[in-house]
């Protein structure tokens, strides 16, 4: 396309091309209806007889619009300055590589499979809107040099065994509100206390107030653990927040610094309530000292568990080496 020109992939249409756009183009894919006279699909008719040929700017009723299969582009696209590129009812698979101040709109139903890392300038999302980072064979960073406006979901595949991730980096500005869904490809992680950086925002001017960003679902469960989302610095990672449980060592109590129990906590309820593999994580926090949290609690838990076992054996008597049956309990 040359520069000022326009290109239209209606209702309809299956393509598979690159692209290339140049200096003040415009590209539409998939039925549309926008603010622009160009954003909107265009439905020519021939006069076999005259040549003549009329255009119209149809508007289709919701069910209509539900009824509408997706038109389709496969290919990479390339935007060069001030152009724009519009993505309606669409499915769009292939890589954007455009200029800082080029524009890539997407409708309400619209989606996006990107083939491979992608920069695009300015990116604005309707709700409903979807951008896929990669399959699961690869990862892949979209980089978003403009500003990131609208709301919208991006899925994104992990490998947290292996430490990496697809991810979003926004060197402009943002705004609006953004479901990110997660699917992790390995085997299981290693605790080790890392975060896996999903959404990053690079400008210093970023007004935080002004972006939600939340995990679809509130979590992602991974492996055997259940991982969330945090915002640390300039950016959102996905995290672990429970401690993984960690058997109990013998305790090793100091008698000229004795310790109490700094939470206040009765354990009787919780050791009837919970297995020992649960307890630390039930009573511990993120931080928490283990070793500190042994000490405290150790006596306690092997009195409970040595009271349990005494009392369960008394109740039972063997009869003559064939019944057995129950007897009175220990009356403690």
């Amino acid at each position: 396309m040359g520069d000022g020109k326009g290109l239209q992939i209606g209702q309809y249409a299956s393509v598979a091309a690159d692209i290339n756009a140049g200096e003040n183009s415009h590209l539409l894919i998939g039925y549309n209806r926008g603010n622009e006279s160009w954003e909107n699909t265009r439905k020519c008719t021939v006069n076999d007889n005259s040549g003549v040929t009329n255009c119209s700017q149809p508007t289709l009723s919701d069910k209509e619009l539900a009824n509408l299969p997706y038109s389709t582009l496969t290919g990479d696209i390339h935007l060069d300055k001030n152009a724009a590129l519009t993505l309606g009812k669409a499915l769009y698979t292939g890589a954007v590589k455009a200029a800082t101040d080029s524009t890539f709109s997407m409708a309400s139903n619209s989606k996006w499979v990107m083939s491979s890392g992608s920069t695009t300038g300015t990116l604005k999302m309707a709700p409903g809107a979807s951008i896929v980072l990669s399959d699961s064979t690869q990862n892949n960073v979209l980089n978003v040099m403009g500003d990131l406006e609208g709301e919208g979901e991006f899925e994104l595949n992990t490998r947290l065994a292996e430490k990496s991730g697809d991810s979003i980096v926004v060197h402009g500005l943002a705004s609006g509100s953004y479901t990110l869904k997660v699917k992790d490809n390995g085997g299981d992680p290693v605790q080790d206390g890392r975060m896996q950086a999903l959404m990053s925002f690079n400008n210093p001017q970023q007004d935080f107030s002004l972006v939600n960003v939340a995990l679809a679902g509130g979590y992602a469960d991974i492996g055997t653990y259940r991982y969330r989302l945090t915002r640390q610095e300039n950016g959102y990672m996905l995290y672990n927040p429970v401690i993984p449980w960690q058997p109990l060592e013998p305790a090793k109590p100091n008698p000229d610094t004795p310790e109490t129990n700094p939470s206040g906590i009765s354990l009787t309820g919780t050791l009837e309530t919970c297995s020992k593999q649960e307890l630390s994580c039930r009573i511990a926090y993120s931080n928490a000292d283990i070793e500190f949290f042994n000490r405290i609690y150790h006596t306690d838990i092997l009195n409970f568990y040595l009271f349990r076992t005494l009392n369960e054996v008394w109740a039972l008597r063997i009869d003559g080496g064939q019944n057995i049956k129950e007897s009175t309990r220990m009356d403690h």
